[in-house]
């Protein structure tokens, strides 16, 4: 689902249209810091619901909007899996990508309009 805030939406196009244009995340990274244009991040910290930000890209970031499957019109669930062998000192609970065929949930989401 698009979110409904435009500028969201348009800065979301953009960075896949700079994607589709120069071909790598780190060319994008480049573009947006050049151009001055922060992507769009909802921090996970604190209490719901998550106010919306905007941050300086970096190749994380961009990356993260890249493979996030709901831009793709999908919704999924499995894309990780705990793993409890890579658990650090500070008990956190580390996470590992799983192969696309092992997700549990795939469905491709259409809206009409």
């Amino acid at each position: 689902m698009l979110n409904l805030d435009v500028q969201v939406q348009e800065r979301i196009r953009l960075l896949f249209d700079i994607f589709t244009r120069l071909g790598t995340a780190k060319a994008v990274v480049r573009y947006l810091r050049r151009a001055d244009l922060a992507p769009p991040v909802r921090p996970l910290k604190g209490p719901a619901p998550h106010e919306l930000a905007w941050r300086n890209a970096t190749d994380a970031r961009v990356l993260n909007i890249l493979k996030n499957p709901a831009y793709a019109g999908a919704y999924v669930y499995g894309r990780r899996w705990a793993a409890p062998e890579k658990r650090n000192e500070g008990g956190k609970n580390p996470t590992r990508a799983v192969p696309r065929e092992q997700w549990e949930v795939c469905m491709l989401i259409t809206v009409e309009k």
